[in-house]
């Protein structure tokens, strides 16, 4: 009898940021910190201040932000921390209420609950006294003898969850990991998770449901789907930037080829050209993200999933309508003002991408490289058709800003890990171009105005290796 009784007992695990709650706790909880100590304008400004330092140290000097993030705590009380946990937690977090739910299922079937997290006390124990689970491991702060914060890790649990295990089962040897579950969004938990019977892996992303493919069945998508809203539909351009964000490559290439161009060669009367050139093609192509995104994911088989698919069929066809109408409408406008033949030009090209990316919808993943170079490349050309010809500007796009992108995505359709990958195999066709733009710009064989497309493409491209390596990742959108 009683060995049935040992063989019984399990334990549940759970992480808590972006597990149980639906954010980084520790960044929360100090700009909460931070925001009770100022009036509302001082304190956003406080805030963003230390985002933006944030941001920029932990990439240049290569600091963990979450070390960066306790350096704000320090001087501060640890009475006044713990009272403002508590209050944080009652009132600044989002629980996830699917990974709740499992939570009660497992205490209902007997399992022992336990929070582990990497985030520090005075935020995990109020969330632990709230869910009623007794038994909580966190990393702690470094206080002084006047009870006063350092500013830094006494015991620092992020990615040391073993010690809290360890911990646990010399404590109480009567419990059976192989029959309990861990839930975690965590990639570092793998070491430790993978000892228990079952996991959860609660993913935020496609990246992270391929790795957690590796190890368990179990998948809880918490990936955040888009909704069609009347501000998507009416905002030209506004699908693209919340939907599908990449701002770096944004900020260098799609924003900062044509701008660079208009400032080396362009008239204060092509701006206007280029804002109706973009917004007819950007309108155009977010048709075919649409299309995308709602239609053709439906016969895909890991499809990346970015809006619901239970929309209103007619803010579908509102979304359609205010695009199309925008597209004509700027062409029309860009025949008016400057001429007939630029206006055909740009809807021509513009509609074209479309039936392109139309085509790439639909076709197998290992068979899009083609489409995907000629969608990749028209972000760059057709704003800037209003400077410079097509052909001018495709020679300096196929030879430094394709290569790379294009690369990365073979090596995506044959399932080369990206780690993998070193940044010289990555760069070596750019700099093999560099070299030929090198020779022949000497011999005067090439227009200026390649070269200087050249230039900044070969700058962005450094730009962008920084900001990746920065990251610790391959970065191939």
């Amino acid at each position: 009898m009683e060995e049935e009784i040992m063989e019984s007992k399990s334990i549940t695990v759970f992480d808590l940021d972006n597990t149980l709650v639906r954010s980084n706790t520790l960044k929360g909880y100090v700009e909460y910190v931070k925001s009770n100590e100022y009036n509302n304008l001082i304190s956003y400004l406080i805030i963003f201040l230390i985002r933006f330092k944030i941001f920029f140290l932990s990439r240049l000097l290569r600091i963990k932000k979450s070390n960066l993030l306790i350096s704000e705590l320090k001087g501060y009380s640890k009475n006044y921390l713990e009272k403002t946990g508590f209050d944080f937690v009652n009132n600044g977090l989002n629980y996830n209420k699917e990974i709740s739910s499992h939570l009660k299922n497992d205490i209902n079937q007997s399992h022992l609950p336990l929070l582990i997290s990497g985030s520090i006390r005075e935020i995990v124990q109020p969330v632990s006294e709230l869910l009623n689970i007794d038994i909580f491991y966190s990393s702690v702060l470094s206080y002084n003898e006047d009870n006063n914060c350092q500013g830094a890790f006494a015991v620092d649990l992020r990615g040391n969850k073993e010690i809290a295990l360890n911990d646990f089962q010399l404590k109480n040897s009567d419990y059976d990991f192989s029959k309990s579950v861990f839930t975690t969004d965590n990639f570092e938990d793998v070491s430790c998770a993978k000892n228990f019977g079952k996991i959860r892996a609660v993913i935020h992303n496609n990246k992270a449901e391929k790795f957690w493919q590796s190890y368990t069945n179990t998948i809880i998508n918490a990936i955040p789907l888009k909704k069609l809203t009347y501000g998507l539909i009416i905002n030209p351009g506004l699908y693209f930037f919340k939907i599908r964000p990449d701002w770096i490559s944004f900020i260098l290439y799609r924003l900062g080829f044509p701008v660079f161009l208009f400032f080396s060669f362009g008239n204060v009367s092509d701006v206007f050209g280029m804002v109706l050139s973009w917004l007819c093609f950007i309108s155009l192509y977010e048709i075919g993200y649409l299309d995308n995104d709602y239609f053709a994911v439906r016969k895909e088989k890991n499809p990346s999933l970015r809006l619901e698919q239970n929309q209103n069929f007619l803010l579908i066809f509102s979304f359609v309508a205010v695009r199309l109408f925008v597209a004509f409408l700027s062409i029309y406008i860009l025949a008016i003002l400057y001429s007939v033949e630029l206006a055909n030009q740009i809807g021509l090209w513009s509609f074209g991408i479309l039936l392109i990316f139309t085509v790439h919808n639909r076709l197998k993943r290992n068979h899009r490289l083609v489409t995907y170079s000629i969608l990749k490349a028209s972000h760059l050309i057709i704003p800037t058709v209003i400077l410079f010809p097509v052909t001018t500007t495709l020679i300096a796009v196929v030879l430094l800003y394709l290569p790379k992108p294009c690369l990365g995505y073979f090596i995506k359709t044959i399932n080369i890990r990206n780690n993998e990958l070193s940044y010289k195999k990555i760069l070596f066709p750019q700099l093999l171009t560099l070299m030929f733009l090198a020779v022949v710009e000497y011999s005067n064989n090439i227009p200026h105005d390649i070269s200087y497309m050249g230039l900044y493409l070969i700058v962005c491209l450094s730009v962008e290796m920084m900001y990746v390596n920065s990251r610790n990742l391959v970065n191939f959108k």
